[in-house]
């Protein structure tokens, strides 16, 4: 009885731990850059070192790659392109992709986009453009920016 006691608060302890970590957003558009977390790795692009986003794999299988020079924000290690598969996200790769180009494309674009949280600014803004895992993403409010975006050119 105590072991499965102790397996079962083991496994709820697991399932937290699980949904804390998935509440984080695997992508952040900011000012400067785009903030990745990449397994619990927070990887960082500034946006002239950023190169494209990619979409690829079959239909059952789809990968996004971002492209560009990400450094780990704590220990400065780079990575030359980081990976995420589909089903993390709500929203559709194409979608995201679009966003990140937006941005990309129109420096004047990303003035209305927030500063990077830095340990000097430790509370996150309103306004940053966020994607989160799948089940905690605010869809609608993705779908309205990525609309307002797409009506402002």
């Amino acid at each position: 009885m105590v072991i499965f006691g102790a397996l079962a608060l083991l496994a709820a302890c697991g399932s937290l731990y699980g949904i804390i970590v998935r509440r984080k957003p695997l992508l952040e558009i900011y000012r400067d850059g785009i903030l990745t977390r990449h397994g619990h790795h927070p990887l960082f692009v500034h946006w002239k070192d950023y190169q494209r986003a990619q979409i690829t794999g079959s239909a059952a299988n789809w990968m996004l790659t971002l492209y560009g020079t990400f450094f780990h924000t704590k220990t400065n290690k780079v990575f030359e392109a980081v990976q995420f598969r589909q089903d993390r996200f709500i929203d559709t790769l194409q979608s995201i992709v679009a966003t990140i180009e937006h941005f990309q494309r129109n420096p004047a674009a990303r003035e209305q986009l927030p500063v990077r949280p830095s340990s000097n600014f430790p509370v996150r803004p309103s306004n940053w453009t966020r994607f989160r895992t799948a089940g905690t993403l605010n869809a609608p409010k993705l779908r309205k920016l990525l609309n307002f975006c797409l009506q402002k050119n």
